[in-house]
């Protein structure tokens, strides 16, 4: 299926990675930790991408995790996620700008860094919130909302470099912080806590002032801060065109299957081939995660008018 593949595909490049896309993800220190492939899927909207199998962020997640790679239409980005099974919530782990939608996301500047912020009050979990792609004087700022009092209050937290400004601070003139704010009546906000340091995230525990005692409020990382990721896109290559399927001593020829420009049509990312078995059109296809023979119709759908993939219907697998 690839644009990769030599002649006789003669498809054009295409802007999505139609084989998958494969990620390097470097430690802290800098240090190569896994390259692994994510597998290219299609959703109701976009296309998304899978890496099953990575253990480069254990140190940090629950290990056993899965990462999606897709597409969120509303904050004009892609984003890493997986699911967290202790709080049942999806976390963001990694976010890229400047790729669209139809666009594959390759490159080398995914942030990875306060993403995803956890909130406790005195030293228990109480919600989670992910960073919506605003900034404020340089540094990451986030909104959340929580009922831990009873009521739903609306938080904000910023960085400022003098927190002698904010009321109630106490803060001598030029000290930076982190600024925890209530929303005490519609567009009125108020100090609720403040962390006196110029690091680029807001996790710690805050106090009611400079030099005051410790207040109710932290907040952690969920996320994979000081991580490094990049992304290329997977060479298909090209497999043979045709396999040997051995049925009951019986030996059927399987070959891929063209479009009229000459390119191998796929299916999750590799070809697929196509066989006849007692008067029936079967097919050997990649299912995301093993290969399989299954019996019913790919339905087709065109990318860019010129390479063809297969959508995914649901094929009845043979027993």
């Amino acid at each position: 299926m690839s644009c990769n593949c030599p002649t006789p595909n003669q498809c054009p490049p295409s802007e999505l990675c139609l084989c998958g896309i494969t990620s390097s993800i470097f430690s802290p220190e800098g240090v190569l930790l896994e390259t692994i492939q994510g597998n290219i899927f299609q959703g109701e909207t976009n296309y998304y991408y899978v890496i099953i199998g990575s253990t480069a962020f254990e140190s940090v997640i629950p290990s056993g995790y899965e990462l999606t790679i897709s597409y969120n239409y509303e904050l004009g980005r892609w984003e890493m996620t997986y699911f967290n099974n202790i709080f049942g919530l999806d976390i963001l782990l990694g976010v890229l700008y400047g790729v669209g939608p139809n666009e594959c996301p390759i490159n080398n500047c995914w942030d990875l860094d306060c993403n995803a912020v956890g909130f406790n009050v005195l030293g228990v979990f109480d919600t989670y919130f992910p960073w919506l792609g605003v900034y404020t004087n340089g540094k990451k700022s986030y909104t959340f909302s929580s009922d831990w009092s009873g009521l739903v209050i609306n938080y904000r937290i910023y960085w400022t470099a003098d927190s002698s400004t904010i009321p109630g601070s106490s803060a001598p003139v030029g000290t930076p912080a982190w600024i925890l704010e209530e929303e005490v009546a519609p567009n009125v906000w108020q100090p609720a806590g403040f962390l006196f340091n110029d690091y680029e995230c807001p996790y710690g525990l805050y106090t009611t002032e400079f030099g005051g005692i410790d207040g109710r409020f932290s907040f952690d990382d969920l996320g994979v801060t000081g991580f490094d990721m990049k992304t290329a896109a997977t060479d298909c290559g090209c497999c043979d065109t045709e396999i040997i399927i051995n049925i009951n001593g019986v030996d059927y020829t399987a070959e891929v299957e063209y479009d009229e420009y000459g390119n191998i049509l796929g299916y999750n990312g590799k070809q697929y081939y196509v066989f006849l078995y007692e008067g029936d059109q079967y097919y050997v296809y990649f299912n995301g995660t093993n290969w399989v023979i299954a019996i019913s119709g790919l339905v087709r759908i065109t990318e860019n008018e010129d390479c063809r993939i297969t959508e995914d219907n649901f094929l009845r697998i043979i027993e």
